[in-house]
């Protein structure tokens, strides 16, 4: 998750250079990331079809990964 935050800030550093983003852009951000990652989630169960179990265990490790991307969010912002 850090790392993640480090990836972050330096592509806002680097943008910054550019231009300032406002407060709604970093949210729109930092909100687009953890649909991004649920849509390519959404995109393999399905490819896996119907004949495939999936693992609650999985799921509970992408719920915890979004708890956690939702927190550091809120350290950021």
């Amino acid at each position: 998750m850090n790392n993640v935050i480090e990836r972050y800030r330096d592509m806002e550093d680097e943008y910054g250079m550019e231009r300032t983003l406002t407060d709604s852009e970093i949210t729109s951000v930092l909100h687009l990331i953890p649909v991004i990652y649920y849509g390519c989630l959404v995109t393999s169960v399905v490819m896996c079809g119907e004949n495939e179990k999936i693992d609650p265990q999985q799921m509970d490790r992408e719920h915890d990964w979004l708890m956690r991307w939702r927190e550091a969010c809120n350290k950021l912002i």
